[in-house]
């Protein structure tokens, strides 16, 4: 399961976001508050997305009949 989240993140966060390049809100609006720090990284695609769903998938295949759970 963290091998399916490692390579998942690293596609996401080192070929995928600078390809798309989103900039996000708080680059693009104005009005937008920042409460924590801001991320470095472009907005999409979203790392928090493919790390679930790389952990889903990943423990279902160990673990078939607990997959409705995971996803």
């Amino acid at each position: 399961v963290a091998l399916a989240i490692g390579l998942g993140m690293l596609v996401t966060n080192v070929l995928l976001k600078p390809a798309v390049g989103r900039a996000r809100p708080f680059d693009v609006l104005a009005d937008v508050r920042v409460i924590d720090a801001r991320p470095p990284t472009h907005a999409f695609p979203s790392g928090h997305a493919t790390s679930a769903a790389a952990g889903a998938v990943a423990a279902s295949r160990m673990f078939p009949p607990a997959a409705p759970v995971f996803y």
